[in-house]
């Protein structure tokens, strides 16, 4: 089974955790960022490069609760050292026992800005984090659109691509998704529409941060959020929309070549692909329509006599109830080609040559069929998968090409 370790941690209140928020650096290491942590504690990021989790263990002593994409055992801490003054001048990162420590030092004047911010949608009310060159200029700005479950504002993915645009002049909103982190509501129950209004007031409330230049706002969506993303085009007053891996079919469309790709890697012999590939298709009608519940279980049934079926049971749903069935149904019919054939801003699609969430194919066509109205850019990158990943690392020159491309459409 999975190795993990206990540690009893302690309750700071804010204002003493706010206390060592801030940017450090040392004589080799570049910055690291320390933010209030969505779910508690703190989080900390290193150029993107690495991030993770940070808890409290007493005054000035944190143990690293997690490291973002590791499964290893962590035994290492984090001591956040004082001047003469008893400000936090410091932060000192390595094994316990003290060995092999990193020393940085809080950077007196960073060259980046955070600050929390809270919007509303309706009685959805909303929290994130902007950041910011740390200048008195009025910046072109960012607001990423999350993808698919549940997403808060610290997750390290979007971390990783905001240092490149913070150092090209670009600011950055990243917000708590409905009912994640310090967000109320549910993303369970809501519909792309729903999100999209979120988005929208995301936008709304930037305008008025005298960080950032309310005419030059655009939008950025990875994965789900590239379906959210033209709709927010059409209805708020943003500048650009980015779509990075969100397919141009709808999303039921999109689950069932998902299925379809899963299915035909698994390698099943001609029978067993059929009554897979049967209950895949009277699943996504499910999705689709209460009315296809008698053929779904006719297919359920048949499946259960196969020998592949046992290790997916507890993936499929029994029914009406279930929360997947809802919410497949509040989201699964939207139609984005239109809204991109439309679109009434620049607009950029990124793609990954190896994106196994999609047929890359198929939407690429249809991208290239969009990209003739004139304001859509598709980019297709090579070997690259959903997250624009090559061999373990973000794709070459990226994020910073997609900066290029945003300070060249806002000339």
């Amino acid at each position: 089974g999975p190795a993990f370790n206990l540690t009893r941690a302690v309750d700071l209140p804010a204002e003493r955790m706010n206390e060592y928020v801030g940017w450090y650096a040392g004589e080799v290491e570049d910055a690291v960022v320390v933010t209030p942590g969505s779910e508690g504690g703190l989080r900390f990021f290193h150029l993107g490069r690495l991030s993770g989790t940070l808890r409290p263990l007493a005054r000035d002593e944190f143990a690293m609760a997690s490291l973002d994409q590791a499964s290893t055992v962590l035994r290492v801490r984090a001591r956040f050292t004082r001047d003469a003054s008893g400000r936090v001048a410091g932060l000192d990162i390595g094994d316990d026992p003290v060995a092999h420590r990193t020393r940085l030092a809080r950077i007196a004047t960073p060259p980046f800005r955070q600050q929390h911010v809270d919007f509303r949608n309706g009685d959805v009310r909303l929290g994130g984090t902007l950041f910011s060159p740390a200048d008195d200029l009025a910046h072109p700005a960012i607001v990423f659109i999350h993808g698919t479950g549940y997403q808060t504002a610290d997750r390290g993915y979007e971390m990783s691509l905001t240092t490149t645009f913070l150092q090209r002049g670009i600011a950055v909103l990243l917000f708590d998704k409905r009912g994640c982190g310090s967000s109320s509501g549910s993303w369970r129950t809501a519909s792309l529409s729903d999100l999209a209004e979120d988005v929208a007031a995301a936008v709304a409330a930037l305008g008025s941060n005298p960080a950032v230049d309310a005419d030059r706002i655009g939008v950025y969506g990875v994965s789900e959020g590239g379906w959210v993303a033209p709709m927010v085009a059409h209805s708020a007053a943003i500048a650009f929309v980015i779509n990075q891996g969100g397919p141009a079919v709808t999303p039921l469309e999109d689950e069932l070549d998902d299925l379809t790709t899963g299915i035909a890697r698994l390698g099943l012999a001609r029978e067993d692909s059929i009554s897979a590939m049967n209950l895949a298709r009277a699943w996504v009608e499910l999705y689709r329509s209460a009315e296809a519940m008698p053929r779904y279980r006719a297919a359920l049934d048949a499946a259960r006599a196969r020998p592949w079926f046992a290790p997916f049971e507890s993936r499929f749903p029994t029914s009406e109830d279930d929360w997947e069935v809802q919410w497949w149904r509040k989201r699964g019919r939207l139609d984005p080609l239109p809204l991109w054939e439309a679109v009434p801003v620049p607009a950029l699609v990124l793609i990954g040559e190896k994106d196994a969430t999609m047929d890359v194919a198929k939407n690429v066509a249809l991208f290239e069929r969009v990209e003739q109205s004139g304001r859509v850019e598709l980019r297709v990158i090579p070997d690259a998968d959903h997250g624009l990943f090559v061999s373990g690392g973000l794709a070459a020159n990226f994020p910073d090409a997609v900066a290029d491309w945003i300070l060249a459409t806002l000339e």
